[in-house]
């Protein structure tokens, strides 16, 4: 019976492991992550931005609201709304890309108990009020761009 148990216990476990996914170095990713966020955004390519954004839709300032990526793509087809927050619009350059050309943005990693490894991006030119924050969350393996604090 004993025998039975234990090899119940380790069929069920077995699956588990195998599944568990190592992903490469977080912190080269996340550099990786950073660095395609600010191509796209230099460039104003909303369509490469897109990509970065999780399925999740993105999150548009501190206490803004949660944009799917229907929405963003169609603000950034219309070129307006969060379109001009992040690119260049009406020959005005939004607040973020002003940000972006800030170099070595202050990057942290944090693990949450379930194991969800999140990324903060914090660009600024040296002032609270000229700052902007950008969360990433690490899903299977790729780094997804979830919220755009500070705008």
């Amino acid at each position: 019976m004993m025998i039975k148990g234990t090899i119940l216990a380790l069929g069920l476990l077995v699956p588990a492991a195998v599944s568990a996914q190592t992903c490469p170095n977080p912190t080269a990713t996340l550099d990786q992550a950073v660095a395609k966020t600010q191509a796209a955004v230099k460039s104003n390519d909303a369509t490469a931005f897109l990509t970065l954004v999780g399925s999740q839709g993105l999150m548009l300032g501190s206490e803004g609201p949660q944009a799917s990526k229907a929405q963003l793509s169609a603000d950034f087809k219309a070129k307006k709304g969060a379109y001009c927050e992040l690119f260049t619009c009406a020959g005005k350059v939004g607040r973020l890309k002003k940000l972006l050309s800030v170099p070595n943005p202050a990057k942290r990693l944090n693990t949450a108990r379930n194991g969800n490894v999140f990324g903060i991006v914090t660009l600024s030119r040296g002032h609270a009020t000229d700052e902007v924050e950008l969360s990433y969350a690490l899903v299977s393996c790729k780094w997804e761009l979830t919220a755009i604090g500070t705008l």
